[in-house]
């Protein structure tokens, strides 16, 4: 039911018909903002309701969401390549054929001798543009002040919701990739990365204090096998489910060291890093990455053995308008997905 507006005499207010479609307007665009709704009375809260016991409080609750620093997991370079559509990398090769193709006849004066020779390989890095806009107008702004007694900037809010989209796109990228685009993979969907399916089957968590004995040892040397002993990982991904039931003691008769601790001293012992981290994904977990498996990922965290770039950050543009009603601007960037370099320097240890 419409409500009727009255003034303060009690009689209803008659729109000119200029006046009714100006109004008309309005209320479309807001409605566009907000969303639809019986005189936009909705989630978003267009018109709330009050009465005189009602005490508005100055405070905003903000939305939440799940946040963490990509580049500590992954090297980030920033600024390199610009607006370039793709990053070439080159590799280099040693041809030597080996140790003793070299060893020479002393009593030849005219032997011939081993030759040394070196290739180079390139690889191809697609980068990919992104650009969002916000838009504002002056009774927007004036309804959003009303609305939270001057409390709430709309326009801060807005950008506020633009950066954070980035922020958590660009986190999900760096661990997923871009399933709508084949080019642009994650840390746990790099193509041509091996996947050992037998040396972890039960989860950290739940292994007894055998098992968890046993375990750096069996995925290091795994690793080591893989990479041909020429490297150490110094990072260790693994499901945040997982991880978050590493607090519990190993021996629950004797509660002095946590499975966290034990891991980390583990791993730093052997690989001879102090800095090695055993780090938490939920992006590891089978149920949200639509992998269909557990991932967990041992790795070293060097831009010569994987890489993402973001040739352009979020960079937003001035604000303009072109009849200072409506106003406008654009946050852009360019970014690529996390790319392999050196691909024996890691693995992926993979359960369901």
């Amino acid at each position: 039911m419409k409500q009727t507006i009255l003034d303060a005499n009690g009689k209803p207010i008659q729109l000119t018909p200029g006046q009714q479609a100006y109004a008309n307007n309005m209320q479309r665009k807001l409605e566009a903002e907000l969303g639809t709704g019986t005189e936009l009375q909705n989630a978003l809260g267009g018109d709330i309701s009050f009465t005189t016991l009602t005490q508005v409080q100055s405070r905003i609750i903000q939305q939440k969401f799940y946040t963490f620093a990509p580049a500590d997991y992954v090297p980030i370079r920033v600024g390199s390549g610009d607006y370039a559509t793709n990053l070439l990398t080159y590799k280099e090769y040693a041809i030597a054929g080996g140790f003793e193709t070299g060893l020479i006849n002393d009593g030849s004066s005219m032997a011939r001798l081993a030759d040394v020779d070196a290739g180079i390989d390139s690889q191809l890095v697609p980068v990919v543009g992104w650009a969002k806009t916000i838009t504002y107008s002056l009774p927007q702004l004036a309804f959003a002040s009303r609305l939270s007694q001057g409390n709430w900037d709309l326009v801060e809010a807005k950008e506020r919701a633009r950066k954070r989209d980035w922020d958590l796109g660009i986190q999900r990228v760096a661990f997923l990739g871009l399933p709508s685009n084949p080019g642009i993979n994650g840390l746990l969907t790099m193509p041509n990365i091996t996947a050992n399916t037998s040396a972890m089957t039960i989860r950290l968590s739940s292994m007894t204090a055998a098992q968890l004995a046993a375990l750096p040892g069996t995925l290091l040397s795994a690793y080591q096998t893989q990479s041909n002993y020429t490297a150490y990982p110094d990072r260790f991904v693994i499901p945040q489910s997982d991880f978050n039931g590493l607090a519990a003691p190993t021996n629950p008769d004797f509660p002095m060291v946590t499975r966290l601790t034990q891991l980390e001293t583990a791993f730093r012992a052997v690989t001879m890093n102090p800095n090695f981290k055993i780090l938490p994904s939920p992006y590891g977990d089978q149920a949200l990455n639509g992998l269909g498996k557990n991932r967990y990922i041992l790795y070293r965290y060097d831009m010569d053995t994987l890489r993402m770039d973001v040739p352009v950050d979020y960079t937003p543009t001035a604000l303009g308008s072109i009849n200072g009603f409506q106003f406008q601007n654009v946050a852009h960037a360019r970014f690529t997905g996390v790319n392999a370099f050196r691909e024996r320097e890691i693995l992926y240890f993979d359960f369901t």
